[in-house]
C-alpha cells in the first residue's frame, strides 16, 4: 500500500500531527513524533573592527577553562563551551577597486564580490544566499533590525547589489519593527484594519492544517482494516477536538508568543544622533529576533550596528568622562588615533575598550537568549540549532582587512565550540562557505568570489604584507 507521509504529517510553526500506528502500513514511518526544528542563521556585524591586541585570545587551541577569553572578549566567559573564535581571515574583495577604506570594506565584508560602486555592493550578501537555503515559503525571506538609523545599507546587505526590499530591512525603531513582524494591535473603531496578529495567523494556520489532515484521513480510511478504522476514527475525534479548541481560542502551549507591545522600547532617533540609544535598541532588537526564530516568522536575521555614525555611547561614562571619544573629535578618529599600538599608554584606550566591549556584550545577550528558548521539538534550544555569526570589517586600527575579529556560536557540537583557531592566509570566502555547508549546503559551497587572487590588479596594497596574502578568494571551507 502506498502512502505519501507528506500528506500525512503536516506541521506549522512547531506543530506536528501524525497519523496513529495503522498495521496496515507495514512499519512504515507513520508513528506520532517530534517535529525537527530548522536550521538558523543570525548575523551580529559592527563596523570598524576591535582592538587587534585586545580581543584575540592569547593561544590557539581549546579556550582557556578559567578566566577571561581576552580583555574584549570577556563578556563571552560563561558561554565559552558555546563559541568558536576565529582569527586570521582576510577580505582582499575589498582592494578590487580603489576608493574609501570604509567603503571597499562594507560593500564586499558580506558579499565577497565586486562592488558596484563605493557605496553599493556588487552581490548577494551571505543572509540572503542562507535565506534561500531556510526559508520556507510565506515567511519574511531575512530579517535586517537596525540598531540605529543608516543611510547606507545596500553598503553591508544585498540581494543582487540593488537597494535592499523594504520587506528585508526593518525600522531601527525597535516597536516599529515588532509590528511590522508580528502584527500591530487592533485599531479602534472606524481606524483602518490591523494587520493580523501573530497569535491570530498561528491559529488560523494551524486550523487549516487541522483540517487538511482530516481530510486525508477521510480519504485514506476506506482502504483499511476494521481494527486501523477503529483507531483512524479515534484519532479522527482528536482532530476534531482541536479544531474546536482553536475556534474557541484556546491554543496548546508553544515558546511563540504575540510581544507586548507596551514593554518594547518605541525609539526614534535622528541620523545625526546614531549611536546614541543603542543600549535600549539593541536588546529590543535581539528579542525580535528570538521572537520571530520561535514563531518562525523567519529563519535569517541580522542585527546591525554603527554604519556611519558618530557613536558616543553616553550611557557608559560618568560626568568626568561623558564618551568614548576622550580628546578626539569623532569616534572613527578615536579608533585610528586613540589606540595605533593598543598599549595601555594610550589614555584613549580605555575608553574604546568600553565602548567595543559593549559590541561585545550585545552578542553575549543574543546568545544566551537562543540558549534560553526552547525550540519546537521541546528537548533542543533555539541556539542548537542556529548559526551566530559575530563579525567586523577590520582587523587592526589603520584600515587592515586581515585578521577582522570572528565569532561562530550555536548548532551544538557542529562547530567544535570552545576554542580558537588561526587562519592566516584564508579568506572570507573560506569563512562563508563553511557557513553555508554548516546550514545544509553540499561540500565545496562558494560564496563570491572565487580562484586565484591576482595582487597586480589590486589597489591600496601598502596595507598587506606577504605573510598576510591568501593565495585564493576561495580554497575550501575551513576545517573547523
Amino acid at each position: 500500500m502506498s502512502v505519501d507521509r507528506r500528506r500525512f504529517l503536516v506541521g506549522a510553526s512547531g506543530a506536528v500531527l501524525a497519523l496513529p500506528w495503522l498495521d496496515s502500513l507495514h512499519n512504515r514511518a507513520f508513528a506520532q513524533s517530534k517535529p525537527t526544528p530548522p536550521k538558523r542563521l543570525a548575523i551580529v556585524y559592527f563596523s570598524h573592527g576591535l582592538v587587534r591586541t585586545r580581543w584575540m585570545p592569547a593561544t590557539t587551541g581549546a579556550l582557556p577553562a578559567t578566566g577571561p577569553i581576552s580583555e574584549l572578549l570577556s563578556p563571552l566567559d560563561d558561554l565559552r563551551d558555546h563559541i568558536l573564535v576565529l582569527s586570521g581571515l582576510c577580505n582582499p574583495a575589498r582592494h578590487i577597486i580603489e576608493g574609501d577604506n570604509h567603503d571597499m570594506a562594507n560593500t564586499t565584508i558580506l558579499t565577497n564580490a565586486r562592488p558596484r560602486s563605493l557605496a553599493i555592493a556588487g552581490g548577494e550578501s551571505i543572509d540572503q544566499v542562507a535565506a534561500r537555503m531556510l526559508v520556507g515559503r510565506g515567511m519574511t525571506p531575512s530579517a535586517l533590525l537596525p540598531v540605529a538609523p543608516g543611510a547606507f545599507y545596500t553598503m553591508f546587505f544585498s540581494r543582487t547589489g540593488d537597494v535592499v526590499s523594504p520587506l528585508t530591512r526593518f525600522s531601527d525603531n525597535p516597536r516599529r519593527a515588532a509590528e511590522a513582524l508580528f502584527g500591530a494591535l487592533p485599531t479602534e473603531e472606524g481606524g483602518d484594519p490591523a494587520k493580523p496578529s501573530l497569535a491570530q495567523r498561528l491559529r488560523e494556520s494551524r486550523s487549516t492544517m487541522i483540517d487538511a489532515v482530516a481530510e486525508n484521513l477521510r480519504s485514506v480510511r476506506g482502504r483499511l482494516g476494521a481494527e486501523d478504522r477503529q483507531r483512524l476514527d479515534a484519532h479522527a475525534e482528536h482532530l476534531h477536538a482541536l479544531s474546536m479548541r482553536y475556534q474557541v481560542g484556546e491554543a496548546p502551549e508553544v515558546a511563540c508568543t504575540q510581544p507586548d507591545y507596551a514593554q518594547i522600547p518605541s525609539v526614534e532617533v535622528a541620523l545625526e544622533q546614531a549611536g546614541t540609544r543603542d543600549h535600549e535598541t539593541a536588546p529590543a532588537q535581539i528579542d525580535n529576533v528570538v521572537r520571530a526564530f520561535s514563531c518562525d516568522v523567519t529563519r535569517v536575521a541580522a542585527i546591525h550596528f554603527n554604519e556611519s555614525e558618530d557613536p558616543s555611547f553616553p550611557w557608559l561614562f560618568d560626568g568626568s568622562r561623558t564618551d568614548c571619544r576622550g580628546s578626539f573629535a569623532t569616534w572613527h578618529d578615536m579608533i585610528h588615533f586613540g589606540q595605533p599600538t593598543g598599549s595601555d599608554a594610550d589614555a584613549g584606550v580605555a575608553n574604546l575598550m568600553v565602548g567595543q566591549r559593549f559590541y561585545i556584550d550585545q552578542l553575549a545577550h543574543l546568545i544566551r537568549r537562543l540558549a534560553s528558548t526552547p525550540d519546537i521539538d521541546g528537548t533542543s534550544s533555539l541556539l542548537d540549532n542556529t548559526l551566530v555569526l559575530g563579525m567586523s570589517d577590520f582587523g587592526d586600527e589603520d584600515h587592515g582587512s586581515c585578521n577582522m575579529p570572528v565569532l561562530l556560536a550555536g548548532l551544538g557540537s557542529a562547530i567544535g565550540p570552545g576554542r580558537h583557531l588561526s587562519f592566516d592566509g584564508r579568506t572570507i570566502g573560506d569563512l562563508f562557505g563553511t557557513v553555508l555547508e554548516l546550514l545544509g549546503a553540499p561540500a565545496g559551497t562558494t560564496h563570491g568570489l572565487t580562484g586565484p587572487i591576482e595582487w597586480d590588479a589590486l589597489e591600496n596594497m601598502e596595507l598587506w604584507t606577504s605573510s598576510q596574502r591568501p593565495d585564493r578568494y576561495y580554497n575550501g571551507a575551513l576545517p573547523i
